[in-house]
């Protein structure tokens, strides 16, 4: 009677204390031990121990293999970041349309007519600089053209034209910039991100403006197309800021930059074209005057800078 006694005791100890059994485990185990206690025969004490050491025995593999799993899964878990950074890819709606901003951009290349068949007139032309509007339809901002020719090494001029620290140093039409995600190439170029502040401008009737744009590089042979457009508002990505910070531009599809090698020369033939709604409250007229100045000086600067960097390399 003692022994069945303490052999309860003990049973009771392992299953309280020993490897946790699942399911109905813990009962059959329970119930082996009391018909044993109560039997209190030899054999059944021996049918008892071996009930328990079988289950015992599974709930420790159970309990290995899901410690096994869980380190599988944590060490996957740990990898997925580093597998994100390598797959980058820009969604398909928004890789279209940067593909029709290209197709965009190149109509406006026309010596003529600008995408949507208006006449580009030459508003200015002095010191190697042309610049000419066109009409927008159904917009009140207008579509800017800037022709001029530049020296300097591509890659060079490539840097100081689109790196934002770099480009503040001396071009006074940009506050501040950067890149704020950059996603995978494309068969139509290298996609990424961009938030730029303008300058203030006009005397200080233009305040900074916030500019949030998909950019597309587009690389080749002595030349790059730099197509950007500002983000729709149906485009949601993490990295855009989710308040204004002082009046939001709006840069049109068809906006983009072309440097491309004149043959046998060093020089490039530059071609800017822009249809930026500044929004705020200045009449179009008054936007229309002051950026024709903006952008004679701003390139004639532009001109300045490349050409000192040339001559010091």
């Amino acid at each position: 009677m003692l022994f069945s006694a303490l052999f309860a005791l003990a049973a009771l100890d392992a299953l309280v204390n020993g490897p946790k059994l699942e399911g109905p485990r813990p009962y059959v185990a329970a119930v082996c031990a009391l018909v044993a206690t109560l039997l209190n025969h030899v054999y059944g004490f021996l049918a008892a121990e071996a009930v328990f050491i079988l289950l015992f025995a599974e709930a420790s593999y159970l309990e290995r293999r899901r410690r096994e799993e869980e380190k599988i899964a944590e060490a996957k878990r740990l990898e997925k970041p580093a597998a994100a950074e390598k797959v980058n890819a820009l969604p398909e709606n928004a890789l279209n349309f940067l593909r029709q901003a290209k197709e965009d951009f190149l109509k406006n290349l026309g010596i003529e007519v600008n995408l949507h068949n208006q006449p580009w007139k030459v508003l200015a032309s002095s010191d190697g600089v042309t610049i000419s509007q066109s009409d927008f339809p159904g917009q009140k901002c207008k579509f800017w053209k800037v022709e001029c020719e530049v020296v300097g090494e591509l890659e060079r001029i490539k840097k100081e034209l689109m790196d934002y620290s770099i480009r503040v140093t001396w071009d006074s039409a940009v506050q501040s910039g950067k890149i704020l995600r950059t996603f995978d190439k494309t068969e139509i170029g290298e996609p990424f991100i961009t938030l730029m502040y303008t300058a203030p401008a006009a005397g200080g009737m233009v305040s900074p403006r916030e500019l949030v744009d998909f950019g597309l590089l587009i690389d080749k042979e002595g030349a790059f197309d730099y197509v950007y457009c500002s983000i729709p508002k149906e485009f949601r990505f993490p990295e855009l800021p989710t308040k204004v910070t002082g009046e939001r531009g709006f840069m049109h599809k068809g906006s983009g930059m072309r440097l491309e090698n004149i043959p046998g020369t060093n020089k490039f033939k530059y071609v800017l074209i822009n249809a930026l709604d500044l929004g705020g409250w200045l009449p179009a007229s008054v936007i229309n005057t002051a950026t024709t100045g903006a952008l004679t000086d701003g390139t004639k600067a532009m001109m300045a800078h490349l050409e000192k960097i040339a001559r010091a390399n």
